[in-house]
C-alpha cells in the first residue's frame, strides 16, 4: 500500500512539472516612440555568480512565431550557391592575411586592383595599389574605386585607415567609389570630407544569397566620438556605420553605438539597430535635397550578409531596432532563468539586438561596451521590427578567417609571464619570450589576461603583453578561475573596460 500512495505522488509530481511552462512575453513600445538622446559611453555593472533579487520571470501576453521562411532546394541553384560562398571565403582570408593588422595612416588592397587617382603630381598610383597586401599612403590618394565583388573570382575590398584626428577605420566592400572632397583651402585634413557611392546591380544578391551589397563600412575609435563628413552630412560617430547609395538615396546604417548626423543645421539621432535615409537631387550625391526625417529601424537584407570579422573592431550586427532595461535586469548566458547570470544590468541602459530565441520571450543583446547576453523581452522597453535571427542556445562568435582567429605573438621586450590564474597575484608557470607564438584559448572573467596554449602547457597572460588579431571579445570567457587571493580593481564593463579589449595592441 505504501508502494501505490508513493507511486501517486511521484505521478503527481510529475504531471505538475510536465504541464508548468514558461510565460511568454510582450514587447512594449516606448512612449511617443522617443528615444535618449545620447548613447550612455559607460556601464557600470557587476559581474556575478550568486543569485540575485532581480526578478527574470514575469507574467505576460504571448508574442506570435513568425512562420520559417522556405529555402529552395533546386540542386543547380545549391550548387551555385555553394561555389560563390566559397569564392567568397577565399577573398575574405587572402584579405585578412594581406592586411589585418596593418598601420594607420594608408589604404590596404585586400582584393582586385582598383582604379584610383593620386594627389599633386604623384604618378602611378593604381600601379601601386594593384597588388593583393599593397599599402599606400593615405595622402597621397585623390580618389579609389574598388570593383564589384565576385568579378573574376574575387572581387573589390580595401581597407582605409585614417590618422588624427579622425581616427577612423574603413573597409571599402565590393563596387564602391571613394573621394577625398576636402576643400583645400580649410583647415580640415585630408579625407575629412568624403564623398562615397555604392554600385549594386538589380541581381546583386540573388545570383548569390551570401553576397553583400557594395557597402562603406566606418569604425570611430573605441568609445570615443570623432567627426568628418559624407555625401555632404556632417556626422559624429561613436561607434560603427554601414554606408550606402542607391535611388538618390544615402543610407546611414547603425551597427554599433550611435551616430548623430547634422543636414543643413538639423541633427538626426541614428542608435545601433536603425538607419537614416537622406535624399538628393541628382546622383552625384554631393549635397542633400532637404533635412532628412527621423531615423527608422533598419532594413537588416541591406547589412545582413557584411563579413564582420575582416573589420578592424568585428561586432556582432544589429537586427531592426533596440530596446533598453525598464528597471534592474539580468543579463544571462542562455535564454533561460537557469543559466549563467553574467551581468545585473541597471536602469535605463540602451541596447542593440542580435537575436531572439524561437519562442520570442528572450531577446540576446548587446551592451554599448560590446558585451551580449540573454533578457527576458517581458523586462525590456523598445522599438522592435521584425527579428529574423533566431536561436535556441548562444551561438559561437564568428572567428577570423584563416589564421588569424587564435594566434598571438608575445611582444613585451622582457617576455610574458605565464600565470595559474588570470591575475598578477597568482603564481608564474614560466616567462615566455618575446615573439613566442601562442594559442589564445579563452578570455577571464574579471581581468585583462587570456587564457592560452603552449608548447608546455596552458595558463593565462596579460593581454598587454602580446600582440593579435584575434577578436578577444568573441572568445569564450573561463568562469572555472579561482577569485584573486587579495583585492583585485572592480572589475567593470565599458568601452573596452573590465576583461576584454577590442583591439589589445592600441585599445581601439
Amino acid at each position: 500500500m505504501r508502494q501505490v500512495v508513493l507511486l501517486s505522488i511521484l505521478l503527481l509530481i510529475f504531471i505538475i512539472t510536465a504541464c508548468t511552462v514558461e510565460p511568454a512575453a510582450t514587447v512594449i513600445e516606448l512612449d511617443g516612440n522617443t528615444i535618449p538622446s545620447v548613447t550612455p559611453r559607460i556601464v557600470y555593472v557587476t559581474p556575478t555568480r550568486e543569485p540575485s533579487p532581480i526578478p527574470t520571470i514575469a507574467v505576460a501576453t504571448a508574442i506570435p512565431t513568425l512562420a520559417p521562411i522556405s529555402v529552395s532546394e533546386t540542386p543547380d541553384l545549391l550548387i551555385a550557391e555553394s561555389m560563390c560562398t566559397e569564392t567568397l571565403e577565399i577573398l575574405y582570408t587572402q584579405a585578412s592575411e594581406a592586411c589585418l593588422g596593418e598601420p594607420s595612416g594608408s589604404f590596404c588592397n585586400g582584393g582586385l586592383a582598383p582604379s584610383a587617382e593620386a594627389t599633386g603630381n604623384v604618378a602611378n598610383v593604381s600601379n601601386s595599389m594593384a597588388l593583393q597586401g599593397s599599402l599606400v599612403p593615405i595622402n597621397v590618394v585623390a580618389s579609389v574605386h574598388t570593383p564589384p565583388l565576385l568579378t573574376n573570382d574575387s572581387g573589390g575590398l580595401m581597407w582605409m585607415r585614417l590618422d588624427a584626428p579622425m581616427n577612423i577605420n574603413a573597409i571599402l566592400l565590393g563596387d564602391v567609389e571613394l573621394r577625398d572632397i576636402t576643400p583645400s583651402n580649410s583647415n580640415l585634413t585630408a579625407w575629412q570630407s568624403m564623398s562615397v557611392i555604392t554600385h549594386d546591380t538589380e541581381s546583386a544578391n540573388l545570383a548569390c544569397a551570401t553576397q553583400p551589397y557594395s557597402t562603406f563600412v566606418v569604425q570611430g575609435p573605441w568609445g570615443n566620438a570623432t567627426n568628418f563628413a559624407v555625401n555632404g552630412i556632417s556626422i559624429e560617430l561613436t561607434g560603427s556605420i554601414a554606408i550606402q547609395t542607391r535611388d538618390l538615396q544615402t543610407t546611414i546604417i547603425s551597427l554599433e553605438g550611435q551616430a548623430i548626423a547634422n543636414v543643413f543645421g538639423q541633427n538626426r539621432l541614428v542608435v545601433a539597430g536603425q538607419q537614416l535615409d537622406v535624399a538628393y537631387a541628382n546622383d552625384s550625391f554631393t549635397q542633400p535635397s532637404g533635412v532628412p526625417p527621423e531615423a527608422t529601424i533598419l532594413d537588416f537584407d541591406r547589412i545582413a550578409n557584411i563579413p564582420i570579422p575582416l573589420l578592424d573592431r568585428p561586432i556582432l550586427l544589429p537586427q531592426p531596432g533596440f530596446v533598453r532595461t525598464d528597471g534592474n535586469v539580468n543579463m544571462r548566458a542562455e535564454p533561460r532563468v537557469s543559466s549563467q547570470l553574467l551581468a545585473e544590468v541597471p536602469d535605463g541602459i540602451l541596447m542593440s539586438i542580435i537575436g531572439m530565441n524561437p519562442e520570442r520571450t528572450w531577446y540576446h543583446v548587446r551592451l554599448p561596451n560590446g558585451e551580449n547576453g540573454w533578457m527576458r523581452a517581458d523586462l525590456v522597453t523598445g522599438i522592435v521590427g521584425d527579428i529574423s535571427i533566431v536561436y535556441a542556445e548562444t551561438p559561437l562568435p564568428p572567428e577570423r578567417f584563416g589564421d588569424a582567429s587564435h594566434t598571438a605573438v608575445v611582444t613585451a621586450l622582457t617576455g610574458a609571464n605565464l600565470r595559474q590564474a588570470p591575475d598578477v597575484q597568482f603564481d608564474v608557470i614560466e616567462t615566455l619570450p618575446e615573439s613566442t607564438e601562442v594559442e589564445i584559448i579563452a578570455r577571464s572573467p574579471y581581468s585583462p589576461f587570456v587564457k592560452v596554449q603552449t608548447a608546455s602547457g596552458t595558463g593565462w597572460v596579460a593581454i598587454i603583453t602580446i600582440e593579435t588579431t584575434t577578436v578577444i571579445q568573441f572568445l569564450p570567457i573561463d568562469y572555472d578561475v579561482p577569485q584573486p587571493p587579495g583585492p583585485t580593481p572592480t572589475p567593470y564593463f565599458a568601452f573596452g573596460g573590465g576583461h576584454a579589449y577590442p583591439d589589445p595592441r592600441s585599445g581601439n
